[in-house]
């Protein structure tokens, strides 16, 4: 019996796996699929899955050399740009490598946990389905925003010479598989400013009364009076283990931190070398003349490749302060609470929420480096300017 209730609780549910199901259709297909999703279990990736996604970033890493042999061999007499369009592909075949080996070859039993806790604590919060059809539609938009911008990149490349085009399928299949982890990173943060503003939505509830709207237009935008609603049915603050939601929550956020955050430095290491050198290889470009009517189109591939990267950066910033945001306002709630309550159960509650969130915090570290928030894409930016205007000087002067 007690193996019974074991596997129960690892069975994933319908709409759970159909959140997500856009990022992992698309990475089982890619070969970085961090999971094997089978008759709603979440397990390891198979062997024959590790062995294909091998086999992938060999054929990527050739079709880099030939890209180098090919297409880079033209600018060979001039040294400079000739190595730094070396240097730009090796740094995108590094990023790729190191993320397919990281994704298929580590944390993998750490991966599945995550999942299943996840859906473990989509259970305790009994989310309505509607919230689970917003992270559908938010992630079947980034997906076919992200194929697409790299899909008219490729699309460029053709237009250039058909057999190169064959070539630059590697370099863009390794950008397409890195940026949709970043993608999906960005993602699992949508997934837990919904469940904290679902928290948010019990407690306001106790605050200021139960919620029912007449009629609901759309569950496409999280409205705190929407969820308010849809909480006022199966919960309540004075009854419902909200402190206990809430240690769940930064549990898997905890885990999430620990898994992804080789990711967001793999992230901001290419997203600020690769606007470095492809502004450099620019720079010069038009200063030797290369770039003219006839080759401009040649130079669309890395401003292509920065724009993916700066939209990446913006909605993990944007995210993460969301998540901040909701946090906080998750503590002045439970002030308000302890404000009404002297005594009591309820204020005991408020108070254990209170000691979570201080031994939590929500930032998202990268190995203590740096802590992601809205002012990190500024702040990268800053520094970017900066030895933009260097290599400027450097240039023409």
């Amino acid at each position: 019996m007690s193996n019974a209730e074991y596997l129960s609780k690892d069975i994933l549910e319908d709409q759970y796996i159909r959140s997500f199901s856009p990022f992992h259709y698309v990475e089982v297909a890619l070969g970085t699929s961090r999971i094997h999703l089978r008759n709603r279990f979440v397990t390891s990736p198979t062997l024959s899955q590790k062995v294909y996604s091998l086999v992938c970033a060999g054929l990527a890493c050739g079709l880099h050399v030939y890209v180098t042999i090919t297409y880079f061999e033209k600018y060979y007499k001039y040294p400079i740009i000739y190595y730094t369009f070396v240097s730009l592909a090796s740094m995108h075949f590094m990023t790729f490598a190191c993320n397919i080996i990281h994704l298929r070859f580590f944390n993998t039993v750490e991966n599945q946990e995550f999942y299943v806790q996840m859906q473990q604590l989509d259970r305790m919060l009994k989310v309505h389905d509607c919230i689970n059809n917003m992270q559908y539609l938010y992630n079947i938009y980034t997906v076919a925003a992200s194929i697409l911008i790299l899909f008219c990149t490729f699309i460029c490349g053709v237009f250039l010479h058909y057999l190169l085009a064959i070539g630059f399928i590697g370099i863009l299949y390794g950008v397409l598989c890195c940026a949709l982890e970043w993608m999906h990173c960005a993602s699992l943060l949508i997934y837990f400013y919904l469940r904290i503003r679902y928290i948010n939505a019990i407690i306001s509830n106790h605050l200021e009364g139960k919620l029912v709207l007449a009629e609901i237009k759309h569950f496409r935008l999280p409205r705190r009076s929407l969820l308010r609603h849809l909480a006022s049915s199966v919960h309540d603050f004075e009854s419902s283990p909200v402190d206990l939601y809430v240690a769940a929550l930064f549990d898997a956020y905890s885990t999430f931190q620990n898994l992804y955050r080789f990711q967001l430095l793999l992230f901001v290491g290419n997203f600020f070398l690769h606007c470095l050198l492809s502004f450099f290889v620019e720079i010069l470009s038009a200063q030797k003349g290369l770039i003219n009517r006839e080759t401009w189109i040649e130079f669309t591939d890395m401003p292509a490749i920065s724009l993916i990267s700066t939209l990446t950066a913006i909605a993990i910033s944007i995210r993460c302060e969301l998540f901040l945001r909701e946090v906080m306002r998750t503590r002045r709630l439970c002030v308000n609470v302890l404000a009404r309550h002297y005594d009591g159960v309820i204020r005991d509650k408020a108070k254990r929420i209170l000691r979570t969130l201080d031994a939590r915090p929500p930032s998202l570290s990268v190995y203590d480096m740096w802590h992601m928030h809205a002012g990190t894409l500024p702040a990268v930016t800053n520094i970017l300017t900066t030895l933009m205007v260097a290599i400027l000087q450097f240039v023409l002067l």
